[in-house]
């Protein structure tokens, strides 16, 4: 999304960068094949256990022992919000040549550099939109709701690989026969990731909060298919993704050390 505006000339200076360095020296799109395959790999459970944004609107959640607004489900055109504000973003990126997401909305910014100091009236109205969407949506709401509000409807990020992450096998599964509809799931998912009639969404971050607070142990986490072949094969795309990924943020070293395990075995027997 940052990149979306220069993408072109970006992908042209790193497409060559990575004739000549290693992974490493490759720059932003480098870090952006990693998170596409990240989100193949495990889905959404980046976003639970591995953004560190998201441990803002998390830690203000936790604060309150109880919820004080009782809101634990929303329409689903609300929750589908991110992934239409992701392809606005995209596309107004494209258009204007600069990255829209940082300079109007991102409530995570450390800096002022990326706004407009040039027009005092534009500064301003990027820093009331941005602040405001940080008060409301990373602190005010998770305080009340007890959900990651930010995560939940406005990140382009976690809207992009809510559609990226539906071909993942990785996902959370309910037991029909097992489940006596108690709620206790639904009040307790952080990101109105299951709906009144207990559908899992392809917003499920993987948190395993459901599995925590279900007494009858009706939610899984893995991969099934009624198919044992397809199931089987799942496991092994998703292993193997898993650990290709895990080699390639390692610069290779986790897959160079077990060769040498394997061969230092294959040599003492």
């Amino acid at each position: 999304i940052a990149l979306a505006s220069n993408f072109a000339i970006t992908f042209f200076d790193q497409l060559k960068a990575a004739f000549i360095y290693g992974w490493s020296q490759w720059g932003f799109y480098t870090i952006g094949v990693l998170y596409i395959f990240s989100t193949l790999s495990v889905g959404q459970a980046f976003c639970s256990w591995v953004c560190f944004y998201g441990g803002i609107d998390e830690g203000f959640s936790k604060i309150f022992s109880k919820q004080i607004l009782k809101i634990n489900t929303v329409p689903k055109i609300i929750r589908d919000f991110p992934v239409g504000f992701w392809i606005f973003l995209m596309l107004a990126s494209i258009v204007l040549f600069e990255p829209v997401f940082c300079l109007w909305f991102c409530p995570y910014k450390l800096t002022t550099a990326f706004l407009n100091k040039g027009d005092l009236f534009i500064y301003k109205m990027q820093i009331i939109i941005f602040v405001s969407i940080g008060i409301i949506f990373l602190v005010v709401l998770p305080l009340l709701l007890k959900k990651r509000t930010f995560c939940s409807f406005i990140c382009p990020f976690g809207g992009f690989i809510s559609v990226a992450g539906r071909i993942n096998p990785f996902k959370v599964y309910r037991d029909f026969n097992k489940c006596e509809k108690c709620g206790k799931c639904i009040e307790v998912c952080p990101n109105f990731a299951i709906t009144k009639e207990y559908e899992v969404l392809s917003y499920c971050v993987k948190c395993g909060k459901c599995l925590d607070n279900c007494e009858n142990n009706a939610i899984s986490i893995g991969i099934k298919s009624k198919n044992k072949s397809i199931e089987k094969i799942s496991y092994i795309i998703f292993t193997l993704s898993v650990f290709l990924f895990a080699g390639a943020i390692s610069s290779f070293f986790i897959p160079d050390a077990i060769v040498i395990l394997l061969k230092l075995l294959k040599i003492a027997g």
